[in-house]
């Protein structure tokens, strides 16, 4: 295993520009480049590739990005000569924000091998088509009503967000008109961009991920990603959470594992939460919604039905919890009912509702 460090030079409006040194893990042996997908708000910059040379410990690539500084995300695949995928990461990489100076870890994951000259999205992970999963068995002492019964299904190839909509993400979609503003909290400061945006309804959810040329998962599709096709409890497997997994509520009183200012941030705050397959806070941080209207999974009674929840309802379902949420939302299988509108409190939008979107 190999450690490739690539800078990324962003114009931000001024004279000597500023740096993003983003350092890739666990290269693997056999791997001779790096292919890059940079995206720039909802522009995906041209695919840029950079060779291994045989004996590196580090590289440096450049890569220049417009002087308008937008949230920047990033997808990096280490390949073979054949041009097969064997590992694979994604996660942000700038922001309006950035210092003279920002270092960026991602720790590449395996990938099935399968994949050979693909085009990946920026910032986003592939989610290998197969059979998955899904839902909760009526014995287990953790499974709430609705959750069950377990079922099997055929799901195609789609992509996941690595990460939940950030703050500077979505400053961005409200920027250029496409977005309304969040709820106005003051749970973390303004400028930190790379917080989880907070506070979001169902349909801000979905117009961001519009704007984005992506959509909202199904259901379905959210827990194939988080559970993997061996059906994990959690994102990360079997163990039960503790503070190291997550943003979460330890208590019915509401204590949390960090305070409200350190609650929201999406890389690497929690690497033994992340999933096998590169996808960050699954669980806490904030609850994501999804594109399913809700009914209980017992009357889901196709194929189709739980593929794409039923055709209308009342409630949307969000999955993974929240800062706010006990351990037991923390489940693949746990799902939750909201109003669209997200209401907590009168008309306030409930404060940990965010969105992680999916592939067309």
């Amino acid at each position: 295993m190999r450690a490739l460090v690539l800078v990324l030079l962003a114009l931000a409006g001024c004279a000597d520009g500023h740096f993003v040194r983003v350092t890739l893990d666990a290269i693997p042996d056999g791997a001779t480049e790096i292919v890059a997908w940079i995206g720039l708000g909802n522009e995906v910059a041209p695919a840029l590739t950079y060779p291994i040379a045989k004996a590196a410990g580090s590289q440096s690539l450049v890569i220049s990005l417009p002087k308008r500084s937008v949230w920047a995300s990033g997808t990096f695949a280490a390949r073979d000569d054949n041009g097969c995928d064997l590992a694979v990461g994604a996660g942000a990489v700038g922001n309006r924000f950035s210092s003279a100076s920002i270092d960026v870890e991602l720790a590449l994951s395996p990938a099935s091998g399968a994949d050979c000259g693909i085009d990946h999205t920026p910032g986003m992970v592939r989610i290998a088509g197969g059979t998955y999963v899904v839902g909760c068995d009526a014995q287990d002492p953790d499974c709430y009503t609705d959750e069950s019964p377990t079922s099997t299904l055929d799901v195609p190839t789609f992509e996941l967000d690595a990460t939940e909509v950030s703050i500077g993400a979505y400053r961005d979609c409200t920027d250029a008109g496409a977005c309304t503003a969040a709820q106005p909290y003051d749970l973390v400061p303004s400028q930190q961009d790379t917080a989880a945006r907070y506070g979001l309804t169902w349909d801000q959810a979905a117009a961001f991920c519009t704007w984005m040329n992506k959509t909202l998962p199904s259901e379905v599709e959210w827990e194939a990603a988080m559970r993997g096709a061996e059906g994990r409890k959690y994102p990360w497997g079997a163990m039960a959470p503790d503070c190291s997994h997550a943003s979460y509520s330890l208590d019915e009183m509401g204590t949390t594992c960090r305070d409200f200012q350190s609650s929201f941030y999406l890389e690497q705050q929690y690497p033994a939460g992340a999933s096998p397959n590169g996808l960050w806070d699954g669980a806490g941080n904030v609850a994501e919604w999804v594109n399913d209207w809700y009914a209980p999974r017992s009357s889901l009674n196709t194929p189709a039905l739980l593929s794409q929840g039923p055709a209308t309802g009342s409630q949307r379902v969000t999955k993974g919890g929240g800062w706010a949420s006990l351990a037991d939302q923390l489940r693949g299988a746990s799902r939750v009912a909201w109003d669209p509108q997200g209401q907590y409190e009168g008309n306030d939008v409930t404060p940990f509702l965010g969105v992680r979107c999916g592939s067309k």
